[in-house]
C-alpha cells in the first residue's frame, strides 16, 4: 500500500517536473519515487553497483594477419 507525502517545491521546479514527468510517462509522484529509490540503494554509486557486471573479451590465441595489419597502419 502506497502512502502520500506533502512536499512544497517552488513553482518553476514544479513545473520541470511536471514536463519531465510528461517526458518520461510518469507522475510527478512516481518520478519522486523513482529518485529517492535511486539514491538509498545500499548508499553503492552507480559505478559501485557495476562492478563485476561485464568481462574484458580474452585475447585469441595465435596472430590476426587483418588486426596485426590495421594496428600498424593506424597505431604508430
Amino acid at each position: 500500500m502506497k502512502m502520500r507525502a506533502s512536499i512544497t517545491i517552488d513553482p518553476e521546479l514544479h513545473a520541470r517536473a511536471k514536463a519531465l514527468a510528461r517526458r518520461r510517462r510518469t507522475s510527478v509522484s512516481g518520478l519522486f519515487e523513482s529518485y529517492v529509490r535511486s539514491q538509498t540503494l545500499d548508499d553503492a554509486s552507480v559505478v559501485d553497483g557495476m562492478i563485476g557486471s561485464a568481462e574484458f573479451k580474452k585475447k585469441a590465441v595465435g596472430s590476426n594477419p587483418l588486426r596485426d595489419r590495421l594496428m600498424a597502419k593506424y597505431l604508430r
